[in-house]
């Protein structure tokens, strides 16, 4: 499918740059940081639904405490 986006030239030039450099193409650059955006996304949902859901129940506090590490390192990324 084709798709029109406008954004600065300073992005277009990292892009084309960067898929010259991985020896790809700047569309299936693209397609691939999309597609990274996206799952991304889902899992950060996923995670903050879960922390939630943690939210009403009880738990042991050395588990919550990893759970908020993962999601601040999450955070992070």
């Amino acid at each position: 499918m084709r798709l029109t986006a406008n954004m600065p030239d300073r992005v277009f030039q990292e892009l084309k740059v960067q898929a010259s450099l991985e020896q790809k193409s700047v569309s299936s650059l693209v397609t691939e940081i999309i597609e990274f955006g996206l799952r991304n996304k889902k899992k950060r949902k996923a995670k903050a639904d879960l922390l939630k859901m943690i939210g009403k129940i009880n738990l042991d506090p050395k588990t919550l405490k990893m759970l908020e590490d993962l999601r601040a390192e999450d955070d992070r990324a």
